[in-house]
């Protein structure tokens, strides 16, 4: 066998029983695995060099893409109705501020301290003003909060992925127009974006429960459901709209199916609706486990140590 392929078979094994150590150990110590992780990246990428990017290529972005899909879809079935209804003005109150206060901190420091214009300092604190889902969830998932405070962290990490690329895309087209940033038509994207994604999240769940209700050997199938969500997310960014919401409102409606009332939703998804099963529930976890493992190890690699000023000021 060749030399390479033993090393990435042993590298992938080891992975996956560090990772189990590494959650172990974050229940004993309170040490975040995600940092270890990120740590083991940096130490096979960076540092010692035996995986670079280059080596990844364009599998990377598919890869965090497969992972963020999942990671929100999984993130969404422990979410009930009730605790979306308690939780969606907090949710929206916290996006809001801290996103507008990010974007101001960090254009007042690019104006200042780095002579940036005012709609570059802008845009740059749009792209630095999200928090990525795929990091919040799973510290979310291991920490001891209510579930309010869970539901809300999310949604917000959620929903900045929304406000980073419409307000990011309203800058650029602004720089190369000449024209300035339009709040209506900024508010009007982010509100078209969320909405729409939620509608296809949901729609495309009584579709599925639909389908699953009605065909046997798709139901007793256990990868469907995780690939269907693949086709959701899809779709959603084949339209232009946000992929990340629309996995998430897949995952709350498919789990909460049974609650949908109404005569045309009745009609969509039939009297007798299906739900996920324990066993699915718990094949989604591992293999969320799974990926999330591998993507911490790939944010490592992808660590670039080329200006020290960067890394410390990441440090800090």
């Amino acid at each position: 066998m060749n030399s390479n392929i033993a090393l990435a078979m042993l590298f992938i094994g080891s992975m996956v029983f560090l990772a189990h150590l590494f959650a172990s150990i974050y229940a004993k110590r309170q040490i975040p695995d995600v940092l270890l992780l990120i740590f083991i990246g940096l130490l096979v990428g960076p540092i010692c060099g035996f995986v670079k990017t280059d080596d990844i290529g364009a599998f990377g972005s598919v890869f965090s893409a497969i992972t963020l899909a999942l990671i929100l879809f999984e993130s969404g079935t422990s979410l009930s109705l009730s605790a979306l209804q308690n939780s969606w003005k907090a949710t929206m109150m916290l996006t809001s501020a801290c996103f507008v206060a990010s974007i101001i901190i960090v254009a007042l420091v690019s104006v200042i301290f780095f002579g940036f214009s005012w709609l570059s300092g802008i845009l740059f604190g749009a792209i630095l003003g999200g928090t990525s889902s795929a990091v919040v969830i799973p510290l979310v998932s291991q920490l001891a909060l209510n579930e309010k405070v869970k539901t809300v962290l999310v949604l917000e990490s959620a929903l900045t992925d929304v406000y980073c690329i419409v307000i990011a895309l309203a800058c650029m087209q602004a720089a190369v127009s000449g024209a300035g940033v339009h709040i209506g038509m900024i508010t009007g994207s982010i509100l078209s974006t969320f909405v729409l994604a939620v509608c296809i999240g949901v729609l495309c769940a009584m579709l599925w429960s639909r389908i699953l209700s009605g065909n046997s050997t798709i139901q007793n199938s256990i990868f469907t459901t995780p690939s269907f969500v693949f086709i959701v997310y899809g779709i959603t960014e084949f339209l232009g709209y946000s992929g990340a919401i629309a996995a998430l409102a897949f995952g709350v409606s498919i789990v909460n199916i049974d609650r949908f009332k109404g005569f045309i939703v009745r009609k969509i998804i039939g009297e007798k609706t299906h739900t996920l099963t324990h066993a699915e529930i718990v094949f989604l976890k591992e293999i969320t486990f799974l990926l999330k493992t591998f993507f911490f190890v790939y944010i490592g690699i992808s660590i670039i140590f080329t200006n020290v000023t960067a890394i410390l000021l990441g440090l800090i």
